[in-house]
């Protein structure tokens, strides 16, 4: 079986319609995305290269000029376990504030943290022995930070051990319009 790094998965835009169409490819593990720069940007983690990775947004929704946004780690991983290892953050669910600063989940465990472009982790949310999978800037004042936890990857079977925790905590910053 191919590692994780050697799967390369593909970013579909689904229309209003229904249709679909491969705007990207060649992405490790892609998960969480928000959109930044009034709809401009797209901002994508990949997991399991440890990056959160840009895109230029077309209006109709084509994507150009890939480039690193923010590089947690040097490198991809073979496996979840060498990824878990690495003790580097596993990008998941992401947020933007109003700063244009990303919150991210991190399947690695170290709970939600605050990456600025370039790769700086300006900010971390203490889960205990919970990993944040995904994150969310709402609330009334858009100063809530949802946070998805559960083990992180790898400490626990999930057939049989069903702990998830879904916490909450306000943070200086809003939520970007």
């Amino acid at each position: 079986a191919p590692s994780i790094a050697q799967r390369k998965f593909h970013l579909l835009l689904v229309d209003a319609k229904g249709s679909a169409r491969k705007v990207a490819e060649g992405l490790v593990f892609p998960h969480g995305m928000v959109l930044t720069n009034e709809g401009r940007t797209l901002l994508v983690c990949e997991t399991f290269a440890s990056r959160i990775t840009a895109f230029d947004r077309a209006h109709d929704g084509s994507l150009c000029n890939r480039r690193v946004w923010a590089e947690l780690s040097h490198g991809s991983y073979q496996t979840i376990a060498e990824g878990v290892a690495s003790g580097a953050p596993l990008p998941d669910g992401m947020a933007i504030d109003a700063e244009g600063i990303v919150w991210i989940g991190d399947a690695a465990g170290r709970g939600p943290l605050r990456v600025a472009e370039g790769g700086g982790i300006l900010e971390r949310i203490d889960t205990g022995d919970l990993a944040a999978f995904a994150v969310a800037l709402g609330g009334s004042s858009g100063r809530d930070l949802f946070i998805c936890a559960s083990p992180p990857l790898l400490s626990n079977d999930p057939a049989t051990d069903h702990r998830a925790s879904l916490l909450v905590c306000s943070l200086a910053a809003p939520a970007a319009k």
